[in-house]
């Protein structure tokens, strides 16, 4: 079974590009949002997201594929790709790639205003049980005391803040708590866009070297016309398919725009000054 690996900075349209996909019974993937506990295995006191070639050893290589592998068997017969889109993977493509050789990509990217934005909504938002339920499954037994402490830490730190932000949310770059400190929330969510998309375009470059391994498409344009992006992603792949099987009613075009017209001139001033400098 061939994994493809949806690669885009966090709220840049994952999570429905996969639900999309998988909504074909060709293509499964996990019963949760992500497996970045999965991805992190023997890191767990890692301060950020970021993995290297370097990072990948006999141990966690094996238990990151036993995993894959116990998602194929649960799935069986079902399925012949496996989809899977964790966010933080934008931080460590190459070492996806060194461990799926096998694997190909699809990247998606948003509008910087519109993801941005949405970011920044995450961030002061919250999430229910049964969706940190769903996440705390694929904790790795030996690690679980470890993220325990660290929710209900991360908890108390944000019951103490006068606002609703989290202490951290989404995919975590190099000395984020630092730049936190110093910056606005509003330039926190736009470093985070830009570390995820930067990194994760440049590692893609390598592997685009070789032919049907790498797609690229717009969250705009796979939004406004699924059917014809769909086709195109799976083209760009040679991967065959019949558009016909997947669902895309979920699909609207509500979100574009929005980030433009919620942010203030000011805001959209500090994305620019960021995400350009």
């Amino acid at each position: 079974m061939i994994p493809i690996f949806i690669i885009g900075a966090p709220r840049s349209g994952t999570n429905i590009l996969r639900d999309t996909i998988t909504s074909n019974e060709d293509y499964i993937t996990w019963d949760c949002d992500e497996i970045n506990y999965i991805w992190r295995y023997g890191h767990p006191f890692k301060k950020d997201d970021m993995l290297n070639i370097s990072d990948l050893n006999n141990k966690n290589s094996n238990y990151i594929k036993s995993k894959f592998r116990e998602i194929i068997k649960l799935n069986y017969p079902r399925g012949n790709f496996l989809i899977e889109k964790t966010c933080a993977n934008c931080l460590r493509v190459n070492f996806v790639s060194k461990l799926f050789p096998e694997g190909k990509f699809i990247y998606i990217k948003r509008d910087p205003y519109d993801c941005i934005y949405s970011i920044r909504e995450r961030w002061i938002g919250d999430t229910t049980r049964n969706y940190l339920f769903k996440k705390a499954k694929y904790i790795p037994k030996e690690e679980l005391l470890y993220y325990v402490f660290r929710y209900f830490s991360q908890r108390i730190r944000k019951s103490l803040r006068k606002s609703n932000e989290m202490p951290t949310w989404g995919p975590r770059f190099k000395d984020i708590d630092n730049f936190r400190k110093n910056h606005s929330l509003i330039e926190t969510c736009a470093k985070q866009w830009k570390e995820c998309t930067q990194k994760a375009e440049k590692e893609l470059k390598k592997i685009d070297n070789l032919n049907n391994k790498v797609t690229y498409i717009t969250y705009e344009e796979f939004i406004i016309d699924p059917q014809n992006t769909v086709k195109l992603i799976f083209k760009n792949l040679n991967i065959p398919i019949n558009f016909k099987d997947f669902d895309i009613r979920k699909i609207n075009q509500n979100s574009i725009g929005k980030g433009e017209n919620a942010l203030t001139k000011y805001e959209k001033l500090a994305i620019d000054n960021l995400i350009n400098e």
